[in-house]
C-alpha cells in the first residue's frame, strides 16, 4: 500500500500527528469527561491503554492521528483500511471544550482526502450512535449517505438503540472548498 508509513496531514488551523507515548496526559485531560465517553463503547479503553494501543499501528492497516489545534492535543482521528473491500472506516473523537468549532469536520475532511488520494480508496464509512445527532450530521456533512443499521445494544449506557452506518463513495466525494 502506497504511503504506509506514518505522516502527518495538515489543514487550515489544523496538524493530525501519529500517536507518541508522551500524549497519554494530554488525551487523559478529556478521555475520561462522561460527556465525551457518552457514545463510546462501554468497553473503550482508558487513555493509557488508547494510547499505547495507537503508537507504532500497522499503518497499513490502521492510521491513527491526534488532533492538535495551536500544539493542543484536542481530539483524535483514526482509519481502519480494508484493502481487500477497497474501503476505510473513519472514526473521529474531539474534546468536549472544543466541540462546535468545526475540528472533527476539518480532522476528518483531511483524514477522508486521504483515503481517497493517497491511498486510493473506493469508499470511506463510518457509524455512530443512533442518538448522537453531532456525528449524524457530521457523517451527512461529508457527504455520507445513509448504509443501514446495526441494531444492539450501544453506548455506556447499554440502550438498544443500534448504530448508524453511512459511506461516501470516492466518486461522490466533494472535498469542501
Amino acid at each position: 500500500m502506497s504511503g504506509s508509513e506514518p505522516r502527518a496531514l495538515r489543514t487550515e488551523r489544523l496538524l493530525l500527528r501519529p500517536f507518541r507515548p508522551a500524549d497519554v496526559d494530554a488525551v487523559a485531560r478529556y478521555a475520561t469527561d462522561e460527556k465525551y465517553l457518552r457514545f463510546l463503547s462501554p468497553t473503550h479503553p482508558e487513555p493509557d491503554e488508547f494510547v499505547a494501543h495507537n503508537v507504532d499501528v500497522d499503518w497499513s492497516v490502521e492510521r491513527s492521528w491526534v488532533i492538535t489545534l495551536h500544539r493542543e492535543i484536542v481530539g483524535s482521528a483514526f482509519l481502519g483500511i480494508n484493502e481487500e473491500d477497497d474501503a476505510a472506516e473513519l472514526a473521529c473523537l474531539v474534546a468536549p471544550e472544543f466541540w462546535r468549532r468545526g475540528i472533527a469536520f476539518e480532522a476528518s475532511c483531511a483524514v477522508v482526502g486521504h483515503a481517497f488520494g493517497e491511498l486510493g480508496l473506493g469508499k470511506v464509512v463510518a457509524r455512530a450512535d443512533a442518538r448522537h445527532e453531532s456525528s449524524i450530521g457530521l457523517m451527512a456533512k461529508l457527504g455520507m449517505q445513509p448504509h443501514g443499521e446495526r441494531r444492539g445494544p450501544v453506548g455506556r449506557d447499554g440502550a438498544d438503540v443500534g448504530e448508524l452506518i453511512y459511506g461516501v463513495l470516492r466518486d461522490d466525494w466533494r472535498p469542501p472548498a
